[in-house]
């Protein structure tokens, strides 16, 4: 607020930080990786090394850990088969 007209002045803040190429391109590998998991029943190594083959190191350092990335992908595959029925006795 300014003394002399008491009028309210606002400043907007611009967003310098654009997206992230490396960022973008590892989300891209995610995605890919758990559809191939959905699709296919190689191990999750082979479907990690698969994506992996001819990326930066930059966009590697933004993936997840290994062991990370196989639980994603038995999740993805869980979701698909989905959990197994629970029978119940009712004698």
């Amino acid at each position: 607020m300014t003394a002399d007209s008491n009028e309210v002045v606002t400043q907007m803040n611009q967003n310098t930080r654009g997206s992230d190429a490396a960022q973008l391109q590892a989300a891209m590998i995610m995605t890919g990786m758990k559809r191939r998991a959905t699709e296919s029943t190689e191990i999750p190594s082979v479907i990690l090394n698969t994506a992996l083959q001819g990326t930066s190191f930059a966009v590697q350092a933004e993936l997840l850990k290994k062991d990370a990335v196989h639980k994603v992908i038995q999740r993805s595959r869980n979701a698909i088969i989905g959990a197994p029925l629970q029978l119940v006795d009712r004698a």
